[in-house]
Parts: structure tokens; C-alpha cells; sequence
């Protein structure tokens, strides 16, 4: 039987994939099932599975993307396609395919699109026979794991006035409300704001942007016309140690409140203000 993953088939869909290009079960995170719970509340992201016995079998992933042009219809997706090694060869990866087919086409996709990083014409062949053809489009692809330490490692730093390190920061980076949600409490538990405040408010909008800077940076720095503080004759100044040293209050306030995972993202974002300054 085809259809969508449940919400408790993560374990299953999970094992399935060591038959893809997985070689061992990733750990229970939270971060894990924070991303499996956004997939499954995504209604454009579509783990399509094959219930064999009561056991899934193959499976695809379908994520439909809304368009702005071709009459603004979506297209769809297609990424993780496999089958259990034991159940190969009988059908059971087109059948999810079909179904992905007709669900992109009740969403009125104009088309599909996969990637595959095989060259067995056996792979290549059993994709064209479900419909898709190779000479269309060319594809190009980067990964980024080691361009993305590369490029963050050579690119501008993101460092602010009061030597904050925006790269790292979750307000800076937060790309849902879920997330900034978690960010607004997260600020109320380790006492930056007396309550947990909206998303509105807890969304990063630059430095720039602020009316007052907390440490009066952004004005000092108006004064003295220079771009950094590290730029000032008068740095280290009064403001600068007065900043430093709340800096480190609120770093052993973070390690008696935070987990690990916590600590570790504030200390990257807020506690290496004197050596960002001085770089």
C-alpha cells in the first residue's frame, strides 16, 4: 500500500534510509525531531512510503514549491528515493513515483524534477521508464558542507559594534517563527527580557536599526567617526570595559541556565566580544 509517513514512523523511515546513503541510525536529537515534526506538519512535504506486510518497503520524498511564473503553478521535487535491498525489483519505488505523479498533479504542478547521482544504467534506465527524461534540463549541483566552512571561514565577519558574532547568533539567523519563538523564550530564561516578547520583537532587524544602543556604541561611534570601536584612540574606553564586564555576568548566568547545546550557541554569539573587537 502507498500513502504518506505517520507521525510515529520516524525509527522506520529512518532504518529504510541505511539502504539509501545512510551507514548508521543518526542519535535521537532534538534537533532530529524538531525536523521531523516540521516535515510533517509541512503540507508541501510529502515522505511518500510503500507498506509491504506491514513493513515499509521504498519510499520517496515529493516537496511541492510554489512558483511565480508558468502562470503561477508549482512544481514539484523529487529526493530519496529508495527500496529496501530484499524487496528490489518489484515495482514497489515506481509505485511511490506514480503517487508522487498524481499528488503533484492535484496541486496543479507544471512538472518534477529529480536528481540521481548514479551512473548504473540499470538506475538510469529504471527513471526514464517512470516517466523522466534526462535531456531537458541540465542539472548542476553544489555541495556545500566544505564550501559552506570555506566560505564563512573567508567571508566578511558578521561582527557587531559591541563585538557580537551575528553568524552565530539565533535572533540573527532564525528563518521561522517556531524558531524565533523558541529565541524570545530562550532571552526571557537567561533574564534579557522580562517576558517572553513576540516574535515582532525578538526578530533581529540590525544594529542599525536600533534608536539607542544598549552600551551607547552606535552613537559613540557617530561621535568619534569611525566604523568599530577598535578603530577609536580612546579603545579600550569606560563603555567598552563597562560591556565586557556585564558580558561576563551574563556568561556564568548562561552556564547555570542553559544545556549544552544552548550555552555553546550563546558563548559563539556573545561571549567572545574582546577578541572579536580587537580582530
Amino acid at each position: 500500500m502507498v500513502r504518506e509517513a505517520k507521525q510515529d514512523e520516524l525509527h522506520e523511515i529512518l532504518e529504510l534510509y541505511l539502504y539509501l546513503h545512510e551507514d548508521s541510525l543518526p542519535e535521537l536529537t532534538e534537533h532530529l525531531t524538531k525536523t521531523w515534526n516540521q516535515i510533517m506538519n509541512d503540507k508541501n512535504h510529502h515522505i511518500i512510503v510503500n507498506e509491504i506486510d506491514s513493513k515499509i518497503v521504498s519510499s520517496c520524498v515529493c516537496v511541492i514549491i510554489p512558483n511565480l511564473t508558468r502562470n503561477v503553478r508549482p512544481y514539484a521535487f523529487i529526493e530519496n528515493v529508495v527500496t529496501h535491498s530484499d524487496y528490489r525489483g518489484k515495482g514497489y519505488a515506481t509505485q511511490c513515483l506514480d503517487y508522487a505523479k498524481i499528488l503533484a498533479m492535484k496541486q496543479n504542478c507544471y512538472k518534477i524534477m529529480l536528481l540521481t547521482g548514479s551512473k548504473e544504467k540499470s538506475t538510469l534506465d529504471f527513471y526514464q521508464k517512470a516517466g523522466y527524461n534526462s535531456t531537458d534540463k541540465t542539472a548542476f549541483i553544489v555541495w556545500l558542507d566544505k564550501e559552506t566552512e570555506e566560505v564563512l571561514s573567508t567571508s566578511p565577519e558578521k561582527i557587531t559594534l559591541c563585538g557580537d558574532n551575528c553568524l552565530c547568533c539565533p535572533r540573527y539567523l532564525a528563518a521561522t517563527d517556531e524558531e524565533l519563538s523558541s529565541t524570545a523564550e530562550l532571552w526571557f530564561r537567561v533574564g534579557w527580557r522580562d517576558h517572553i516578547v513576540s516574535i515582532e520583537e525578538i526578530r533581529c532587524t540590525g544594529c542599525s536599526s536600533h534608536k539607542t544602543c544598549t552600551y551607547g556604541l552606535v552613537e559613540c561611534t557617530k561621535e568619534h567617526n569611525v566604523e568599530k570601536c577598535s578603530q577609536c584612540t580612546e579603545f579600550p574606553c569606560i563603555k567598552i570595559n563597562k560591556m565586557l564586564n556585564k558580558s561576563f555576568q551574563d556568561k556564568e548566568k548562561c552556564k547555570k541556565i542553559c544545556n549544552e547545546k544552548e550555552y555553546k550557541m550563546l558563548a559563539d554569539s556573545f561571549f567572545n566580544k574582546e577578541e572579536n573587537l580587537r580582530k
